[in-house]
C-alpha cells in the first residue's frame, strides 16, 4: 500500500481535531497485523476482570472494570499463556485472532489474552479525565493491574495454576512487559518487547536524529535535501514576516504569527508529519514521501502536497486553538481520542519529549520548553522542568534504565524505527537479546511468518518461536 492510499486511510479515519491531532492518533494507534497473518474465524467478545483503582492502598477498596480479550480454541491444560499487552491505545481483538502470537499458540496449544491499559480505550478507571484522576495512570498502577490478570487467570483457568506464561507487547506496551519481568519476575517465563523504549529521559533529542538518518537511507541524499530545502524556506518565511505566502502555501487555517509559542507548535507539527512517515509507514512511506518531494522543482510545493493527503481542509497550527482539547477531562465519545492522557504519562513519567535540540538534522524550533509550556498548559504550572526531571529520573531509578534487571526478555527494533533510540542497543544479558531489523521500523515484527517477510525478520521470528518452545519445555 503507498503512502498516498495509507494517508487516505488515516484520515477517512480520524475527525478533524487539527493536523497535530491527526499526526498524534496515528503515532499512537494500535500496531497492526500483516496482511498475510493468519487470521481465526472464531467469534471473540469482550470480557471484563475488577480491578483495584489504587494498588499501593490497601485502604482504598474502590474497584473498576478492565476490558480484555480471550481465546481459548488451542488450550490444551497445561499449555502456555500468552499475554498481549495493551498500551496507549484502544484494544481489539486483533491479536487474539491472528498473527505470529496465534501462530505459537496453535502449535503449543496455548491460551491468548489481550489486555486493554487503564484509562485507555473502554477501560475507564474514574468519571472522568480531572488531574486528581489521572494521577491513577501510572506504569506502576499498569504493572499491578497485569500482575492481578495473571493470578487471577492461572487460578481460574482449569490446569493453568502451573503454566508458562509470556507477555508481548510493542512500544509503551513492550517498556511494560520489560519492567514487569524486572519487577514481577516470579509472574512471568518469557517476553518479547517489540520497539519499546526504556531510557526515560525529558529531551529525546535523538527521535528526530533517527527520522532524519532513515530519509537518507531509504529515500537517498536528494530527497533529503530537498526535503532540508523545504523547512529552510519555511523558517525564511517566518523570518520575513510573509506570513500570508506560509499560510496558502500549506493550506494554514489561519497566518501564523511571530509568537513564539505558535512558531514552535507550527514547526513541531510539520516534523511530526515526517515522524509519520518514518515510523508509522516503514520503507513503503518514506519512498511515496520522497516521491512527492523529487517530483516538485521547488521543495516547499513538494512538502505541501505531500501534507495534503492527510486532507481535512486547512492546517491548524495555532497553539492555543491546536491544543485546547487537551484540557477537556470528559471521556471522548471516540476511544481512540486518547492524547490528553498519553501527554499526563510524559508528563508526569517518562519525557519521551521529541525535541528539535539535535544538530543533526534540519528540524528547528521546538526546544524541550516548548512540551513543559505544553505540559503546563495542560495539566497546571506545578509541572515545572525540574519536576519533570526528577519524575524521568525515578522511573529510571525503578527500572534501570538500559540495564533492567530482566531474564528470558527477548527486544526487538527497527533500524528506521525513531523510538529505537530510546530503547536497548545491545543485548541486554546473556538470556535477554537485542535484535536490530534492517529497514523495518514500529512494531512491524507481529505477523505471522510468511515468504514476504526479509530475511532478518523471518529469522527474528524464527528465533521468537525457539525460544518460546525451549521455555516451555518441549
Amino acid at each position: 500500500m503507498d503512502l498516498l492510499v495509507v494517508l487516505c486511510l488515516v484520515n477517512f479515519l480520524l475527525p478533524a481535531h487539527g493536523l497535530s491531532s491527526q499526526i498524534f492518533r496515528k503515532l499512537h494507534e494500535e500496531p497492526h497485523l500483516s496482511r498475510e497473518s493468519c487470521k481465526s474465524t472464531r467469534k471473540i467478545s469482550e470480557e471484563w476482570i475488577y480491578q483495584w483503582l489504587d494498588h499501593t492502598n490497601p485502604q482504598d477498596d474502590r474497584k473498576w472494570r478492565m476490558r480484555f480479550f480471550a481465546n481459548e480454541e488451542f488450550y490444551v491444560e497445561g499449555g502456555p499463556i500468552f499475554i498481549f499487552v495493551g498500551g496507549e491505545w484502544s484494544a481489539s481483538a486483533e491479536f487474539v485472532m491472528g498473527g505470529h502470537v496465534y501462530d505459537m499458540a496453535k502449535e503449543f496449544h496455548g491460551y491468548l489474552f489481550y489486555t486493554e491499559h487503564r484509562f485507555y480505550g473502554k477501560s475507564q478507571p474514574t468519571s472522568n479525565l480531572s488531574l486528581e484522576n489521572l494521577r491513577y495512570l501510572t506504569s506502576e498502577q499498569a504493572l499491578a493491574d497485569l500482575a492481578h490478570f495473571i493470578a487471577t487467570k492461572t487460578e481460574e483457568i482449569p490446569g493453568a495454576s502451573n503454566s508458562s506464561v509470556f507477555l508481548i507487547g510493542g512500544s509503551y506496551a513492550g517498556s511494560l512487559v520489560t519492567w514487569f519481568s524486572h519487577k514481577y519476575p516470579f509472574l512471568v517465563t518469557g517476553a518479547w518487547a517489540s520497539s519499546a523504549p526504556l531510557l526515560a529521559k525529558v529531551d529525546f533529542k535523538e527521535y528526530f536524529e533517527v527520522v532524519a538518518e532513515s530519509i537518507q537511507l531509504v529515500g537517498g541524499q536528494e530527497c533529503f535535501a530537498k526535503t532540508t530545502e523545504a523547512f529552510k524556506a519555511m523558517e525564511d518565511l517566518i523570518a520575513e514576516g510573509n506570513f500570508s505566502n506560509l499560510t496558502q502555501a500549506l493550506n494554514l487555517c489561519q497566518n501564523i504569527t511571530s509568537d513564539e509559542m505558535n512558531v514552535q507548535n507550527f514547526f513541531q507539527t510539520m516534523s511530526g508529519f515526517l515522524a509519520v512517515v518514518v515510523q508509522s509507514l516503514s520503507w513503503a512511506g518514506i519512498e511515496g514521501f520522497c516521491s512527492g518531494m523529487l517530483g516538485n522543482d521547488d521543495p516547499l510545493v513538494g512538502y505541501a502536497q505531500n501534507l495534503k493527503i492527510l486532507g481535512g481542509g486547512c492546517l491548524t497550527v495555532d497553539f492555543e486553538e491546536d491544543n485546547k482539547v487537551l484540557r477537556d477531562t470528559a471521556w471522548p465519545a471516540d476511544e481512540s481520542q486518547m492524547m490528553r492522557r498519553w501527554i499526563y504519562q510524559t508528563c508526569n513519567e517518562f519525557g519521551w519529549f521529541q525535541t528539535s535540540t539535535s544538530s543533526k538534522h534540519p528540524f528547528n524550533y521546538f526546544p524541550v520548553e516548548f512540551f513543559i509550556n505544553l505540559c503546563q498548559y495542560v495539566f497546571g504550572e506545578e509541572f515545572v522542568g525540574e519536576k519533570i526531571e526528577q519524575n524521568t529520573c525515578l522511573i529510571n531509578a525503578k527500572f534501570d534504565g538500559l540495564e533492567p534487571k530482566i531474564k528470558n526478555v527477548y527486544l526487538t527494533h527497527g533500524q528506521l524505527d525513531p523510538w529505537r533510540a530510546a530503547g536497548a542497543q545491545k543485548n541486554i544479558n546473556d538470556d535477554s537479546l537485542t535484535v536490530i531489523l534492517p529497514n523495518h521500523s514500529h512494531c512491524s515484527d507481529f505477523g505471522s511468518m510468511n515468504v514476504n517477510d526479509s530475511l532478518d525478520l523471518y529469522i527474528s521470528k524464527s528465533r521468537i518461536k525457539a525460544y518460546v518452545k525451549n521455555l516451555i519445555g518441549l
